[in-house]
């Protein structure tokens, strides 16, 4: 189909003018000033902005990830996005022990139905065996733009290592439930009393094991959890991540996990406490670590 807009108003990288444009089979044919061409349509701009239909090459329409799905699928997040974007890069998620094939395969049932714009894929890689390598080159040829692999965020396990690198014990799994169930486990510490303090971030709560990976308890009063560490009295200082309007934090907590303080924090991420029971915390965004000295 052809179509001839006229007198719209056209932005470049580096100029900005009144003219004509003529469509043809999807892709822009002429530009010029007063064109006159047998277009099967032609559009009236006179007044407006003639722009491109944006292409949003990051989406995650049902999404898989940590045990829980995305609130958009590719019905509710295509007709959202329709207007202004009429493209979507997705990603596809490869599971472990499935092949790219399988995957795409996936991927391409989910919009086939609901789509309201235009779409392609990327696809995130979590299981890259010998055998899979060859799919590559086939999943470029079927339209794969770009491969994604992880080297953080998919850890649900804690591994117990020997001083010479020998794995001795291992535990932990995916999950949003009960004890040994993680989502996104940032960081852990062994306590004065040898217990594996592990901080369960996106499940907020530290959940506490003996040194044989045997579950203790869970702490459960706080928000996603990023880093634990523990002075020689046993009491331990945890830096917060923000969560629903509640800001970033640092709680002290006693022995059996009960709050002795808590206050904000401009940002949190890494964090460790001193001899003195003065606190150091990383701050990632501003790229500098704030002190808090201890008052007792």
């Amino acid at each position: 189909m052809s179509v001839l807009i006229k007198n719209g108003y056209i932005f470049t990288a580096v100029d900005n003018y009144l003219a004509d444009i003529l469509v043809g089979e999807g892709k822009i044919r002429t530009i010029g000033i007063n064109l006159t061409a047998d277009a099967e349509k032609t559009i009236d701009a006179t007044g407006k902005y003639v722009i491109l239909g944006g292409v949003d090459p990051h989406t995650h329409l049902d999404f898989p990830f940590g045990g829980t799905v995305s609130s958009d699928d590719f019905s509710t997040g295509t007709i959202a996005a329709a207007g202004g974007t009429t493209s979507i890069v997705d990603f596809v998620v490869q599971q472990r022990g499935q092949s790219l094939t399988e995957a795409l395969e996936i991927w391409h049932r989910k919009p086939e139905c609901w789509a309201a714009i235009d779409y392609g894929f990327h696809m995130i890689v979590q299981d890259l065996p010998d055998h899979c390598l060859s799919e590559m080159d086939d999943m470029v040829r079927q339209g794969v733009t770009r491969f994604t692999m992880f080297i953080a965020y998919c850890n649900a396990r804690v591994h117990r290592f020997s001083a010479a690198g020998e794995l001795i014990s291992s535990w932990g799994e995916p999950g949003k439930g009960g004890p040994n169930e993680f989502h996104l486990p940032h960081s852990l510490m062994v306590g004065q009393n040898s217990g594996i303090y592990l901080c369960d971030r996106e499940n907020s709560r530290i959940q506490v094991f003996s040194q044989e990976g045997e579950y203790i308890t869970m702490w459960t009063d706080m928000n996603r959890p990023l880093d634990i560490s523990q002075d020689s009295e046993g009491i331990s200082y945890i830096s917060e991540r923000a969560e629903n309007g509640t800001p970033p934090q640092i709680s002290v907590l006693d022995g059996e996990g009960n709050v002795l303080a808590r206050w904000p924090s401009r940002s949190a991420h890494g964090s460790w406490v001193d001899d003195h029971g003065d606190i150091y915390l990383a701050l990632t965004a501003e790229q500098s670590v704030d002190k808090y000295i201890w008052q007792g």
